[in-house]
């Protein structure tokens, strides 16, 4: 929340369990893990919150505003920044195992990652979208789209779905980047698809929502 606060609920009841204040506004939203729910704020920090007990187990600090959601896996979490801080910082005790810098236009990134078996996919507003290796960072492979892209990725089988500000929809190759399917929605794409039952759904900002299956 904007009180600088992470809470947990009972989902039957809706009575507060814990609390956790952060030093500045919780503006992510939570990713669980690990026992723990993660999150990173306008404080700098990536943390690692008990689910039992709402207390810090272990903490990064990272200088960085954050907006987007982490995404966990394995023992660690992969966040991105608001400039352009991209990093893996392991869950046991926060230490930041690698960190990406992009600053070719700003580099920021409003979109939550996604996680391939061996890549962890980032989207930036830099007009990029691309894959870094999960243990080392090193870059596999960048696609430029057409504008800024806020909508976080999704993938489907062999392919990485997202939306643009440029109005379109792109399908790539999950594994090398290369673009495999478009749809021009003609208007700009901030939302994240949502995928099952064959089908991926996704809404644009001119109030339109899309279906599509194969």
């Amino acid at each position: 929340a904007y009180d600088n606060s992470l809470y947990a609920l009972s989902a039957d009841k809706g009575t507060k369990l814990w609390a956790f204040q952060a030093d500045a506004q919780v503006h992510c939203s939570p990713c669980i893990g690990g026992g723990t729910a993660i999150i990173n704020g306008c404080d700098g920090y990536v943390r690692f919150i008990d689910l039992k007990t709402g207390r810090e187990r272990a903490s990064a600090g990272m200088e960085s505003n954050f907006a987007a959601a982490p995404a966990y896996d394995a023992g660690s979490a992969f966040v991105c920044s608001m400039d352009g801080q991209y990093a893996c910082v392991r869950a046991s005790d926060g230490k930041i195992l690698w960190q990406v810098s992009v600053t070719r236009n700003g580099g920021a990134s409003w979109a939550s990652p996604v996680l391939g078996s061996q890549n962890v996919i980032f989207a930036s507003r830099n007009r990029t979208v691309f894959s870094l290796n999960r243990k080392s960072g090193a870059t596999r492979w960048v696609f430029t789209a057409g504008d800024a892209v806020d909508s976080s990725p999704v993938i489907s089988g062999s392919r990485l779905y997202f939306g643009c500000d440029d109005g379109v929809i792109y399908g790539l190759n999950v594994s090398t980047g290369k673009r495999v399917w478009t749809f021009d929605a003609g208007a700009p794409v901030t939302a994240s698809p949502a995928i099952g039952r064959g089908r991926m759904v996704i809404g644009t900002t001119d109030g339109a929502v899309y279906c599509f299956g194969g």
